[in-house]
């Protein structure tokens, strides 16, 4: 009995996965879909963001870039405990929220009539998170943090991260 009901489930999961997709506009189904598991949903890797960070003394003479956020290697006591893993997808969703900011200051100039683009990126959510996150990473990473100054920028690397590299976001040079 559970051979044949495992059979039909097989055969009906197969059947289904091989359906042309149809899109669904309804909100309500759309909130759903979380339910179901999508295996197209990894088919195409989209442009990942990368924040790096560079930092000297001279604001004219900022060292190298520098990557902030890296994935933490996998250990097999990640599946029980993760706390590095969930760091670096809070990290992955922040830079994700930045370049919806981007986006929506580069189109959308008419939300505050007295602010410009530029002003009100820097004054939105991700933009000053993410700027504290890069302050850390300068106050963990250079030697002597006492009167450094530091810079990140935001960078779109196509093809999950392997293809070209396309400069979204260069903030202002800030003080530690």
């Amino acid at each position: 009995m559970t051979t044949s009901l495992l059979l039909v489930y097989l055969a009906l999961l197969i059947a289904v996965t091989r359906m042309a997709p149809r899109i669904v506009a309804n909100p309500a189904v759309q909130r759903l879909r979380v339910l179901f598991p999508s295996w197209r949903f990894f088919d195409v890797p989209g442009d990942v963001p990368q924040l790096s960070v560079r930092w000297g003394r001279d604001p004219a003479q900022l060292g190298t870039w520098r990557p902030v956020a890296s994935r933490p290697r996998r250990r097999p006591q990640m599946l029980a405990y993760n706390p590095s893993g969930n760091l670096a997808l809070a990290h992955a969703s922040l830079l994700h929220a930045l370049v919806d900011a981007v986006e929506t200051a580069c189109v959308d100039e008419s939300r505050s009539p007295h602010l410009d683009g530029a002003e009100q990126l820097a004054q939105s959510v991700p933009y000053r998170l993410t700027s504290r996150l890069a302050r850390e990473h300068v106050l963990r990473s250079a030697p002597e943090a006492s009167g450094v100054r530091f810079q990140f920028r935001l960078v779109l690397a196509a093809d999950g991260g392997t293809g070209e590299h396309h400069e979204l976001l260069l903030s202002e040079v800030e003080a530690c």
